[in-house]
């Protein structure tokens, strides 16, 4: 829509500000100068957000966004299809509005040309009413997130998250402890990490309080204002 490449946009932000506030390490680093930029990470509403995860017999993974194609609806599209053969216990909801897309694979399956375990929830007026819809987060956008502000709700709601590691979404998660992440458009990795949650069902509600607690410390409305 600028009508420049990226170095063209950045030049001229330069050119046109003294200074510079970043709301990631990512896009600080993208106009890094050395006594212009500042990082004041975006936030969470941490305590709107103090609810509990329970898991039942099937865990739901859930995708939170605006449904178009960048945020990588067709990659957990096909995560539901390639983890029904893996496991009984996942379910898959999109949480969003409605788009000719989903009307498509709404009609897959009920037609049965889709797995029946994934599930359209349509649009939530509020992230907690978006995250009392799933166990676990999965952030799959195929554009790198300068943020990742739907992570930080889920985390601050005790909910994993799997996402690629790509672009800011690496400040937000610890591998291994608040979640996973991935190789960029590794559909198999997210399948795997899918698939190790409904075998060892505990680690959602540990990585959940640590996800939580790492939000709470870095990423909170108190945090920004210090």
């Amino acid at each position: 829509r600028m009508g420049m490449d990226a170095k063209g946009i950045i030049d001229r932000i330069l050119k046109q500000t003294d200074y510079v506030v970043a709301n990631s390490a990512a896009t600080q680093k993208l106009f890094a100068h050395s006594r212009r930029s500042f990082h004041a990470p975006n936030v969470a509403k941490v305590d709107a957000l103090d609810m509990p995860n329970p898991v039942a017999d099937r865990i739901v993974f859930g995708i939170v966004s605006s449904n178009i194609p960048k945020k990588g609806i067709a990659d957990f599209v096909e995560v539901a299809r390639l983890a029904a053969a893996r496991t009984s216990r996942a379910k898959f909801v999109i949480i969003g509005p409605r788009t000719a897309q989903i009307d498509a694979w709404m009609d897959e399956v009920a037609k049965g040309e889709r797995p029946d375990n994934l599930i359209f929830a349509g649009y939530k007026d509020s992230a907690r009413s978006a995250m009392s819809e799933l166990n676990v987060l999965l952030n799959l956008s195929t554009f790198a997130e300068s943020f990742g502000r739907t992570v930080a709700e889920a985390l601050a709601a005790k909910r994993p998250v799997i996402a690629y590691h790509w672009g800011a979404l690496p400040e937000l998660i610890q591998h291994g402890e608040t979640g996973y992440l991935v190789p960029f458009k590794n559909v198999a990795a997210v399948v795997d990490a899918v698939a190790d949650l409904c075998e060892n069902d505990a680690k959602i509600g540990a990585m959940g309080e640590k996800g939580a607690a790492f939000i709470r410390q870095n990423f909170s409305q108190q945090r920004l204002r210090d």
